[in-house]
Formats: structure tokens, sequence, C-alpha cells
């Protein structure tokens, strides 16, 4: 059966946000992503980066799936739906099945950048 949740993108992000007519100007969606260069994330195990496979993006070790992906999407839950973490993993879980690890692999990696977040403030 098909999840019943909708993958939250960009799209669907200033949809919503026109729908509910909150300027896009003044809703900042923090995209911590942008923070890790893909040197930091490659120093995550679960992660590769490989020339010509997904133009060199930070991928699940062994898919094309993007962390970046993944990452925002659990953000995305979060802030635009409302969800806990734990919830908005299983709900991005829903959305793509085929993360490596499953709910253990996207914990780990929100994990590994929420370690690294710390270890960049002063």
């Amino acid at each position: 059966m098909p999840s019943k949740r909708r993958l939250l993108t960009h799209k669907n992000i200033l949809a919503a946000l026109a729908v509910t007519r909150i300027p896009v100007a003044t809703l900042i969606i923090q995209r911590k992503i942008e923070v890790m260069t893909t040197s930091e994330w490659l120093d995550c195990e679960l992660l590769e980066s490989v020339p010509g496979k997904v133009s060199g993006a930070v991928v699940f070790k062994n898919s094309r799936l993007p962390v970046a992906t993944i990452v925002e999407n659990v953000d995305a839950f979060m802030e635009i739906e409302g969800l806990s973490e734990a919830a908005a993993v299983e709900a991005t879980l829903e959305c793509f099945p085929s993360v490596p690890g499953g709910a253990d692999g996207i914990r780990a990696v929100l994990a590994y950048r929420e370690l690294h977040e710390r270890q960049l403030q002063p």
C-alpha cells in the first residue's frame, strides 16, 4: 500500500507557504545540510562520494541516495509539519524505504550532523 504521507520538496514547501499566505521572506527554514561540506560528511562511515555517481554528491554507501535528500526531508517534516524527530524519521522512511540502515541509518546521520554542529559552536 502506498504511503499516505507526501514527500516534502521545496516545491511543496513553497505551495504550503502560498496557501497559508505566509510571505516567504518571513519564514526562514534552516537548511543545516549546507553548513557541512562534502569532506565533512565523508568523515561519516555511512556515506561516500564517488566521482560520476550522482554527480559526486554525498550519498549513502552502496546507494545512489543523496544524504541531503534525506536530511532535508527530515528537517522539513519537523519544521513544516511540526513532527518530532522520531516521527519525522519514520515519515521520511515511508517516503524513502530504501535508505540503507533504515531508521537507524537516518538517525545515525542526524546524530553525526548534530555532533558536527556542536563542534562548530564557540
